[in-house]
């Protein structure tokens, strides 16, 4: 059986074959209703058709493809969403989103050239200069620091610890502590979190929040617990850097006969499925990952397609407190 082209899909469709290509290529879009793009990818799926990723690279100089580099953090569900989000929303586009997590000595902008040719590159991190240099003076679109305070963040990561410690406070709790994580590979963030935490409780009038610092163990979150209850001063509250480490802190303080949120209460971060599972249900601070995903998608198709005009303003995910039984 002959190989469907672009011309067949052009003849099905009743378009130009300038425009099949456009939609498939994913340039020029703006010129294009979203009826004639949807004809167009409807009469493409019908009939089988596979544009050419060689072809394209070959006429444009670079893939369709968009290389997003993370960084070397524990994997969680919050990076998951937005990596499907913002998968889903450059495919829509039509372009395919690659995530690399850069090994010991790559060499970023070469290797990415060599083995991807992306047409644009976004880094959760801050890419080193030399590396963001090399690629935009390629012509490739380089949007990083997504994790960073900046104009392009994806989560205001200084106001969630913010917005965790004014919920606390709401309640009437004024001594509240910060249960931090104690891998450095997630300093990125944590330290954003803390920073929020205890600016919040400046401006509340607060003690500053004391830091407790815990890993992903049992015997880790029970250590915790006791530095959180015991002593002149314990806790009433704390904000925790993630579900996950709310979860076990929930089930050391069970453990230890600390009853929650009476002896101490506990609010987390994501709104990961079992924290609404847990018994109490978790109270946690949720994240709109997908709306970021999509504002950064729409922003990189305006960088890659039309980067004369200035792209839209980016908007960091919004936030929400989801109240639910442990603070």
């Amino acid at each position: 059986m002959a190989r469907v082209t672009s011309r067949d899909v052009a003849e099905a469709a009743g378009v130009s074959q300038a425009t099949v290509s456009f939609v498939m290529n994913g340039r020029h879009l703006n010129r294009i209703t979203d009826h004639t793009r949807g004809l167009v990818l409807r009469t493409a799926k019908e009939l089988g058709y596979v544009p050419s990723a060689s072809g394209r690279t070959l006429k444009s100089g670079r893939s369709n493809v968009v290389t997003c580099i993370v960084p070397d953090m524990r994997p969680s569900e919050a990076v998951e969403v937005f990596k499907r989000a913002l998968s889903g929303a450059l495919a829509n586009a039509g372009y395919a989103c690659v995530f690399v997590h850069p090994a010991a000595g790559l060499d970023v902008a070469a290797d990415l050239w060599k083995y991807l040719e992306p047409c644009a590159v976004v880094g959760l991190d801050k890419l080193g200069t030399e590396d963001a240099r090399r690629l935009r003076d390629a012509g490739t679109p380089v949007v990083d620091g997504l994790l960073l305070p900046g104009d392009e963040q994806i989560i205001d990561q200084h106001e969630i610890g913010a917005l965790q410690m004014r919920h606390l406070a709401a309640l009437g709790h004024r001594q509240i502590a910060y249960a931090a994580s104690d891998e450095a590979s997630e300093d990125l963030v944590t330290d954003q979190r803390i920073a929020g935490a205890r600016d919040a409780c400046e401006k509340l009038g607060l003690p500053e929040p004391r830091i407790v610092r815990l890993g992903y163990t049992p015997e880790s979150a029970r250590d915790a617990v006791i530095q959180l209850t015991d002593g002149a001063a314990p806790a009433s509250a704390v904000a925790v850097f993630g579900d996950v480490l709310a979860l076990a802190l929930l089930a050391a303080a069970r453990a230890r006969s600390v009853a929650v949120p009476a002896d101490l209460a506990i609010i987390g971060v994501d709104d990961i499925p079992l924290a609404a599972l847990s018994v109490p249900p978790l109270s946690t601070i949720a994240m709109d990952l997908s709306g970021a995903a999509h504002a950064l998608a729409h922003h990189l198709t305006h960088l890659i397609q039309t980067p004369e005009v200035a792209p839209p303003a980016f908007h960091a995910g919004a936030l929400s407190v989801i109240d639910r039984q442990t603070a």
